[in-house]
């Protein structure tokens, strides 16, 4: 088992991170001011959790939990997210696909306000593929897990690696689910008898992704998975 450290090329990058700023301070990317990546207004304008209901069949539930009928095929027993898709969309967008890598430290801020257990033994993100890491130049969620784990004083986990399949974006429900259980698997000697997991991702859609993931903790012993996102899209 590995425990996440801090490496060189991190090291490297807050250097990078802090000469940016000083020489070009940042500017909001929701709003356009120049107090931060994303201005405390915007922060506290992104915060919408939605009415509690199950991911996987949209039924109303308590304490964000998977209903009793989909905890019979889906491992995850709670997903708790800090904001809908359709408010925190130009966030996302910005720090998946504009490069806007600082807006993993206020989106893991507020994830990490709306965790209401203290008792995970391990913080995992959800892995990305190898190739859109070389494209953005980070692992999105792997950042926002780390800091996630700092700010709680829990341990950062990497038990999982991404097969590199094609991506999920834009297949049909069912095909997700498939490419998901293909996507993602556990790393060898991984060990996590009667550990409790908080699995980390930005979005949240079908359920496939953080499903597959819960899937093979649980496969390594978990005790119990917990999801936890920055937004969730709305299904109908």
């Amino acid at each position: 088992m590995i425990i996440t450290k801090v490496t060189l090329e991190e090291q490297a990058m807050h250097v990078v991170e802090l000469a940016i700023s000083l020489i070009a301070p940042h500017t909001c990317v929701n709003c356009g001011s120049s107090e931060a990546v994303l201005c405390d207004e915007c922060l506290v304008g992104l915060k919408d959790p939605e009415i509690s209901r199950c991911v996987y069949c949209n039924t109303l539930t308590q304490d964000n939990k998977t209903c009793g009928s989909c905890r019979r095929t889906h491992p995850l027993q709670h997903i708790w997210s800090t904001s809908n898709y359709l408010k925190a969309e130009t966030a996302i967008q910005a720090y998946k696909f504009g490069r806007v890598r600082e807006l993993y430290k206020p989106i893991a801020s507020e994830m990490a306000i709306i965790i209401p257990y203290s008792d995970y033994d391990y913080i995992v993100a959800v892995p990305t593929a190898p190739r859109r890491i070389r494209v953005r130049g980070y692992d999105q969620a792997e950042l926002l897990a780390k800091q996630i784990a700092e700010l709680t004083n829990t341990k950062a986990l990497q038990p999982l690696f991404h097969s590199g399949s094609k991506r999920q974006l834009g297949s049909r429900r069912d095909a997700r689910f498939m490419q998901a259980h293909q996507s993602y698997q556990l790393k060898r000697g991984v060990d996590l008898t009667n550990r409790r997991i908080l699995l980390v991702d930005d979005v949240v859609t079908t359920g496939a992704t953080l499903s597959a993931c819960a899937q093979r903790l649980k496969s390594a012993g978990a005790r119990s998975v917990d999801g936890l996102v920055f937004a969730r899209r709305s299904r109908k």
